[in-house]
């Protein structure tokens, strides 16, 4: 029934949005576009995280951040535009930032995003780096959450350098946002990438991490590396190649850059289809899909000799400090899959 009700609401948004574009009654204007900035450090789940976002008409990306992460931060810009090429959007704001995390290591994930990052798929005809603004992503950042006080949500979907740097720059950074969503972290130890017990994107800036989890001022919320991987949070592998099988350009644009993936045995072995960074945009966007969160205080170790960049938990509440973050367990999956097949058509 939840799932019917929302699948409802959700082919009724186009034709609301239309008579609220035509009438601008309060009748069909009854909630505002969500302003949202990506930070980002676009490989292929990035990609798709954001092809979600755009899909959505209620939805208003007013720019994109790019950071270092499954690539360097030069490659990563290259691929935003890329994506927004695919979707004919190619008139979002698109600003460069931090090449290193805030001590200076770098991190690269070619061995499951390819040297380039989307899948070593290149297309001859991608846009050039240069359609990237001149503004830095940090300075971009500060004045985006100024210029939109308490309406900009924020989804960092890679290492947050550029988030502590803007923290750093400006105290009031995180409380002029409405909310953060973070996918990163881990709450059960487990590692991916080259580290036993630290998530990649938490790994690839450990410092970076920790400087947001202690200035956290709005409401915040996080998907960690081991819901992504629950097989009950995410379509099938058979459903997943329905998708990019349809006849369209963004679903061409993704079977390309996952091409790589799906050709090998392991893809198929998993039985189930792993977006991490769509499953945290999905979140954002629409909350009612989530089915458990808790709310806990969360902090990330930085002197383990194993445990470097893993995000620790304080679930007894032994710490007595106020929640900071909202940890998202579990979702919907066929409300999710149906946002992911939006992001396509």
């Amino acid at each position: 029934m939840i799932v019917l009700a929302w699948m409802l609401a959700r082919a009724l948004t186009p034709i609301r949005s239309f008579l609220c574009r035509i009438t601008g009654t309060a009748t069909f204007c009854q909630k505002k576009r969500m302003k949202l900035l990506i930070d980002t450090d676009s490989g292929i789940d990035d990609a798709e995280a954001i092809l979600m976002a755009l899909a959505q008409p209620d939805v208003e990306v007013v720019g994109i951040t790019c950071v270092h992460g499954n690539t360097n931060v030069h490659q990563v810009t290259k691929n935003v535009l890329r994506t927004l090429q695919a979707a004919d959007r190619l008139d979002i704001p698109v600003f460069r930032g931090a090449e290193a995390s805030l001590i200076g290591e770098k991190v690269h994930a070619s061995a499951y995003h390819g040297d380039d990052g989307l899948g070593d798929a290149p297309d001859p005809n991608a846009p050039l780096e240069s359609l990237a603004k001149s503004e830095h992503a940090v300075q971009a950042l500060i004045r985006y959450a100024n210029e939109m006080k308490g309406e900009l949500t924020l989804i960092a979907i890679g290492p947050l350098t550029n988030l502590a740097l803007a923290i750093r720059l400006d105290q009031n950074f995180t409380s002029n946002l409405k909310h953060i969503m973070i996918m990163g972290g881990n709450i059960e130890g487990r590692g991916n990438g080259e580290s036993l017990s630290a998530e990649f994107n938490f790994q690839g800036d450990p410092e970076g991490a920790l400087a947001v989890f202690n200035d956290i001022k709005c409401p915040a919320s996080i998907v960690t590396w081991e819901v992504c991987c629950q097989p009950y949070n995410n379509p099938s592998v058979d459903k997943f190649l329905e998708m990019v099988n349809m006849p369209t350009k963004k679903a061409h644009f993704v079977k390309r850059i996952r091409q790589k993936q799906i050709d090998e045995e392991r893809f198929q072995r998993l039985g189930f289809f792993r977006s991490c960074d769509a499953l945290a945009m999905a979140a954002l966007l629409r909350p009612d899909i989530v089915e458990k969160s808790e709310k806990h205080y969360a902090t990330v170790e930085l002197n383990g000799s194993w445990t470097r960049g893993q995000m620790v938990v304080d679930w007894e509440g032994l710490l007595k400090k106020e929640p900071n973050l909202n940890i998202i367990m579990r979702v919907n999956k066929n409300a999710f899959v149906e946002l992911f097949e939006s992001a396509l058509r």
